[in-house]
């Protein structure tokens, strides 16, 4: 069906993407690439998408573990392998095009890291 992303997509969004902050961060420095930013002009380079200033860093942080950006002395660029440059390609075709199926994917994603979180604290009956 043309609605839904590809399982390659779905598979970065899995591993990379664990909040649809997060991937508002990396959209947004997808755009600039080859520019260093600090986590405040990163705040102001989003805006006026709505974005907690203290949460940015732990974005960043999240995006460089993942090897979506590089740090250097306090600032971030984006900075992909040229698989992951294109898998981000992938999610800003699926942000501009198919926003809704985009947003229930990332939701779902953080749905089931919340449901295993659950799982594994349930209290079990024997």
């Amino acid at each position: 069906m043309a609605s839904e992303l590809s399982p390659t997509l779905l598979e970065f969004i899995r591993t990379c993407i664990p909040t649809y902050q997060v991937a508002e961060v990396l959209l947004a420095m997808a755009a600039h690439p080859g520019r260093d930013f600090t986590p405040d002009e990163v705040v102001a380079l989003m805006h006026p998408v709505a974005i907690s200033r203290a949460a940015v860093p732990k974005h960043l942080t999240v995006l460089t573990a993942r090897g979506l950006l590089r740090q250097h002395a306090g600032r971030f660029t984006y900075s992909p392998s040229p698989d992951l440059e294109q898998r981000t390609r992938e999610l800003i075709r699926a942000y501009n095009e198919q926003p809704v199926t985009l947003v229930r994917a990332i939701y779902s994603n953080e749905d089931s890291g919340i449901q295993s979180f659950a799982d594994a604290f349930k209290l079990r009956k024997d």
